[in-house]
Parts: C-alpha cells; sequence; structure tokens
C-alpha cells in the first residue's frame, strides 16, 4: 500500500505500519486526475504541481495534514495502474484500506455548502439533505463501499469547508442512501444485513466502466475476484454470484425481474429464469431481505450449493417435495377406472405447468411484515439422465407467506437441479 506524504506529495510505503494512523480520500472522479506516474519522482512532482488538476491533491493534503495525518491514500495517485497485477490487489484490498483509515475525508466537489450555515449541521438539517441529494457522489458505485467502511468521516463541500461528520448527518445519510443509519455509523455489524439488502444497496449506482459496478463490491462481501476488464457486466456480475453461491446464504435467490424491458434467453419464457439473478437491477426490491429466525430454518444440503451442467443444485426438505410432488398418475389405476387416467394424466402436466412456490431460507420485512418468508416459484422442466430439471417463473415476483412452515432442521432433503442459462 502506498501513501502520499502530506508535506511533500512524494508517494511511498512509509517504514511503520500502515495500521497506526492514515487518513483517506473519497471523491468523485473528473475528466483528469493526478496519477501515481504524475508523483513517482520529485522532477514529476515539480512539473505537475502547476496542473489545474493538482487543486484537489493539495486541498486534501492540506486538510489532512490540519487534521494531525502526514500520510494520505487517494485512489488516483497511489495505485499504479499500469500494473495489472498491483491494480487487481488494490481493488480487492480497498475495502479494508478505507475500514482501517483512521479518518476520511469525502469531498463532494458538486455542493457549495456557503448558503446556509449554523451552529450544527441539524440546525440546517433541511437544506443539507437538499445539497447532499444534488451530489453525484451518491450516485457513484465505488463510494458506497467507501462510505459503509469507514469509522470515522467528514464531508467537505467544494471550497473544503466542512458539511458534517458521519456521525452527525447520520439521519440525512439513510435517507438519501436508504441505508440503515445502524449500518452508516456501525452500531449494527455490517455482516448482519444480507446479500440481497448490500445488492440493493449497489444497484442503481453507475460506474465508468460497466464492470466496476461488480468490482467495487467485493470488499463488501469479503470475495476476492480477478479483475477483468472488457468482461462486460453481466459476466463480472455472473462470477460475483457464483462466488457467494458457496455459501448457505439463500439471499442471492431472492430477487424480481427489474421489468417489462426484460428480454428473456432463447427458449425461456418472458418469466424464466435460473435461481442466479440475470443483473443486479433485480435486486432492487430486495432491500428488506433478511435472516430468517433459527427455529424456522429448513434443511438444505450441508455443503451449501454448486453449479453443475444442468443449473444449480438445491435441497428441498424431503417432507416438503413429497407434498408437492404427489403424482396421481402413478397411482391411479388403484382407485380410478382406467378411462380416467388420461385426465388424470392431463391435470397432471398443468400442475407441473404451473410448479409449486419454494420456500427459501429468508425473510422480508417491507411494509411492516415481519417475519414473511419468501417464496420462489419453480416448476419441472426436461428430464436429464439422472433427475428432473426445474425452472424458476414467474421471476417477475415473490410471494410471501403468512408464516413459515417449522421443519426439522434434521431431516432429510431432496436434491432439486434448477436450471440456469
Amino acid at each position: 500500500m502506498r501513501l502520499l506524504n502530506t508535506g511533500t506529495y512524494e508517494v511511498g510505503e512509509p517504514e511503520y505500519p500502515i495500521t497506526q494512523r492514515y487518513a483517506i480520500l473519497s471523491h468523485r472522479w473528473h475528466a483528469k486526475e493526478i496519477s501515481y506516474q504524475h508523483l513517482e519522482s520529485a522532477e514529476k512532482i515539480a512539473e505537475s504541481i502547476n496542473l489545474p488538476h493538482f487543486a484537489k491533491i493539495q486541498s486534501a493534503c492540506a486538510k489532512a495534514a490540519s487534521l494531525g495525518f502526514q500520510w494520505l491514500w487517494i485512489d488516483t495517485c497511489c495505485i499504479n495502474k499500469q500494473d495489472n497485477a498491483e491494480l487487481t490487489e488494490s481493488l480487492n484490498s480497498m475495502y479494508k484500506w478505507y475500514r482501517q483509515a483512521s479518518e476520511c475525508l469525502i469531498y463532494l466537489s458538486d455542493v457549495d455548502h456557503t448558503v446556509a450555515k449554523g451552529p450544527t449541521p441539524f440546525a440546517v438539517a433541511a437544506a443539507d439533505e437538499s445539497e447532499l441529494r444534488e451530489s453525484q457522489w451518491f450516485t457513484r458505485g465505488w463510494t458506497l463501499q467507501e462510505l459503509l467502511a469507514c469509522q470515522t468521516a467528514r464531508f467537505y463541500d467544494v471550497n473544503w469547508d466542512e458539511i458534517g461528520t458521519k456521525d452527525t448527518l447520520a439521519p440525512d445519510l439513510q435517507r438519501i442512501t436508504h441505508i440503515e443509519a445502524g449500518y452508516l455509523d456501525h452500531r449494527k455489524n455490517l455482516q448482519l444485513a444480507s446479500i440481497a439488502t448490500k445488492l440493493s444497496w449497489a444497484c442503481d449506482r453507475i460506474t465508468t466502466r460497466p464492470e466496476d459496478k461488480i468490482y467495487s463490491l467485493v470488499g463488501l462481501f469479503d470475495v476476492y475476484l480477478p479483475i477483468q476488464y472488457g468482461e462486460g457486466l453481466k459476466k463480472a456480475f455472473c462470477r460475483l454470484q457464483l462466488e457467494l453461491l458457496t455459501t448457505p446464504d439463500e439471499y442471492l435467490f431472492a430477487w424480481t425481474l427489474p421489468g417489462p424491458s426484460w428480454e428473456p434467453p432463447p427458449g425461456y419464457d418472458s418469466d424464466e429464469y435460473g435461481l442466479l439473478a440475470p443483473s443486479i437491477e433485480c435486486f432492487g426490491k430486495s432491500g428488506g431481505v433478511t435472516h430468517v429466525n433459527k427455529e424456522n430454518y429448513r434443511p438444505r444440503s450441508a455443503a451449501g450449493y454448486s453449479m453443475v451442467q444442468t443449473g444449480v443444485m438445491f435441497a428441498v426438505p424431503t417432507i416438503e417435495f413429497e407434498k408437492k410432488e404427489w403424482n396421481w398418475y402413478t397411482i391411479s389405476g388403484l382407485f380410478v377406472p382406467p378411462a380416467t387416467i388420461p385426465l388424470l394424466a392431463y391435470a397432471e402436466r398443468r400442475r407441473n405447468k404451473f410448479g409449486f412456490p419454494l420456500t427459501l431460507n429468508c425473510w422480508n420485512v417491507n411494509n411492516g411484515r415481519v417475519g414473511a418468508p419468501v417464496r420462489i416459484w419453480i416448476r419441472k422442466g426436461d428430464e436429464s439422465s439422472h433427475f428432473a430439471v426445474w425452472r424458476r417463473f414467474r421471476c417477475d415476483e415473490w410471494i410471501l407467506g403468512t408464516q413459515a412452515a417449522r421443519w426439522r432442521r434434521s431431516g432429510p432433503v431432496t436434491e432439486l437441479a434448477v436450471a440456469q442459462p
């Protein structure tokens, strides 16, 4: 980890451990920024110091120095982006670096706070919120993890006048970002937020490079993802989901299709897809998805979930599966005249078409409904040589149960393969 000396503007690695004291800058990139190459030598610094876009570096260093920091980390100039190995390591470590920083300076270059000032941020809460809402900093992808990771933070406007701190502005930040204040001020452990909730925070944010919308989330989920610019947003999101699939959490399946503009893959109906979402925008309505009470936990495979050639293997409690899979056609000859068997076979095909709701190990607490289990729809699709392949359908909705049935956690399970495009 390289750090910027706030007095000399030299970039280097301090001799003492970085966990001691350093400040870190969070900001929105512009067309021209000072890079590592501008500061890699004293001569380069002397040449760059008169550039118009060097002013942000000078002001950030001056502000950090006034707070007692000799070292400052800035993403534009402390990473050698020409080194792919360093870039990958840095992007995967940024969340940790923001979390370890003693202070985060958040610079809102499009906010001018000189209009109305009061003795405290709360004295001008309405004006503050209006200004903050206008800042594009809150729409960017990378700033999400920076806001959540830093322990303490100060917000500054375009003139480097302080707007407030992360703690004092927490209620306003909650209204702007839709992130619970407890996660912002670290009164609640961020690990308690479900995968679906975290993805909902990020789904509307934008990045210059489409893949960065996914790469900016690796720290939030504590996963390592090799950086492959050029792969596209869809492939990057697929790789992230495959990393998250190794956990036993089912919040990853609590999503809905984003809207009528959706185009299904070849061979799929307009409301069909797999267990894994086609895009991060599918989690826009998943902000209320939370953990299930342990007494209502449905038994699953201890190994979590895995991808096979046909899709995602998913374990369903056998007692639940057998209730839904009661096959009249195979036993009908024992109870009904043979002439009615074709009608029963037709009914069986219709039942398979409509499928059945699969209850996930997660609840939704939106609209004041506490403890409502999330259920998604699956139906039988093609038969493989070893087992039936199911498909998720009605992906534009989920249903909420009135209560969660209580299954034995040690009960037997039946493995299903749910097709993934």
